[in-house]
């Protein structure tokens, strides 16, 4: 019997075999770079996260914040309110005047959200209020205890009516405590959460002298 002359191995038969390597430098190119825009990607995800991370709401501990704000700012109304009710309907000329008297504690005055090291901005207070990050103490002296709250009720007395006082603004807290709006007391007691745009244009007004404000929430 005979045998033929050996055949060579098609080149499709053996792995790896015909196959140009600047093919597989090609391919390793391209993966190459697919990885870098997925680094690349992800890289930039991770930066606007840590640029806008601070503004978003964390539910447990700013809703329990906001919780505590608000029930601050209802102790103050009602203080307020009972002020106005045994000094012929007058309201208190600052919040020092309900510390002095122990209508309120201090801790009532703080926002457990607010930055308490800051002021008020120079020339954004009411001429006549008591500006957040005003230093309070029972004697009037300079405390390291400052107020969250801006207080604009030195001028406002019960003989407005019920329907007025629904309208007039109270208090106020710096925008800045929350991040999606503020906390403002009414004279009637009423405490409302208001969106940051409608709250802004509101503090400004009354800041201006404008109580009731046009822009009422």
């Amino acid at each position: 019997m005979t045998h033929g002359p050996p055949t060579e191995p098609l080149p499709y038969a053996t792995p790896g075999l015909g196959r140009h390597p600047r093919g597989r430098s090609m391919k390793l190119s391209r993966r190459l770079k697919t990885l870098i825009a997925i680094a690349s990607a992800l890289g930039a995800a991770a930066l606007a996260y840590a640029v806008i991370a601070p503004s978003i709401p964390r539910p447990g501990i700013d809703t329990r914040d906001r919780l505590a704000c608000a029930r601050n700012l209802r102790q103050i109304g009602a203080a307020v309110r009972a002020y106005a009710r045994n000094n012929g309907g007058a309201f208190p000329d600052s919040l020092k005047r309900l510390v002095a008297a122990k209508a309120l504690t201090q801790d009532t005055l703080v926002c457990p959200a607010g930055d308490q090291d800051s002021p008020a901005p120079a020339g954004k207070s009411a001429p006549t209020g008591e500006s957040a990050g005003t230093p309070v103490s029972p004697s009037g002296a300079s405390s390291a205890q400052p107020v969250s709250y801006e207080y604009v009720g030195n001028n406002l007395h019960r003989g407005l009516g019920p329907a007025a006082l629904a309208n007039v603004v109270v208090a106020f807290e710096p925008l800045r405590n929350h991040g999606n709006g503020c906390h403002v007391l009414y004279g009637n007691g009423r405490v409302t959460l208001v969106p940051p745009g409608a709250a802004q244009q509101l503090i400004s007004e009354v800041r201006s002298g404008k109580n009731p404000p046009a822009s009422g929430y």
